[in-house]
């Protein structure tokens, strides 16, 4: 049996694993973009020892943890709003033993509720789904215009689960 492969499989190989490489290096970029738990302190990510004991105190199961295939963010926690929503209720503040998570110094806000164009909404259709979800009142709705107000939203993700043309995604905060 001989291990040798022609230069057209090599190539075919190589080219797929490149494409591949690609791939994954998009989805971990779309990943780094998810928001980080509440009270996330600035370097976050260089803190957080990838434990995962937060999501276990997360009682609304919000946190989730980016899987292995993400390379070095395997393991660190980012809130899934499609699963629930943030509660602000800090459990997971108290299990962050290296402090990545500090209701002290790390800031409250998560992100901004936004919305697409497969609002439907934005599209004529009577819609208030969202409405009754946002215990801040964030989201007003005009005919044909969805407004979220960047001074009451807090990000909590309430509004994104129940959409259903899955037209809200919450945006996380830049950190100075």
């Amino acid at each position: 049996m001989s291990d040798e492969i022609t230069r057209g499989e090599f190539l075919r190989g190589f080219f797929k694993r490149g494409a591949d490489e690609v791939k994954l290096g998009a989805k971990i970029d779309a990943l780094n973009k998810k928001p980080k738990p509440p009270w996330a302190v600035t370097d976050f990510n260089e803190k957080c020892d990838r434990c995962g004991d937060c999501a276990t105190a997360c009682p609304t199961g919000v946190i989730s943890l980016y899987p292995k295939e993400t390379g070095d963010m395997a393991g660190v926690p980012y809130l899934n709003f499609l699963s629930s929503m943030c509660d602000f209720c800090g459990d997971c503040a108290i299990a962050c033993k290296p402090n990545a998570i500090n209701r002290e110094t790390g800031k409250k806000n998560l992100g901004l509720a936004v919305a697409n164009n497969a609002c439907l909404v934005t599209k004529n259709v009577i819609c208030d789904v969202c409405l009754d979800y946002c215990q801040e009142r964030a989201i007003t709705i005009a005919p044909g215009v969805i407004k979220i107000d960047a001074g009451k939203c807090t990000g909590c993700g309430s509004c994104v689960a129940p959409c259903p043309t899955r037209a809200l995604e919450v945006k996380p905060l830049k950190v100075a």
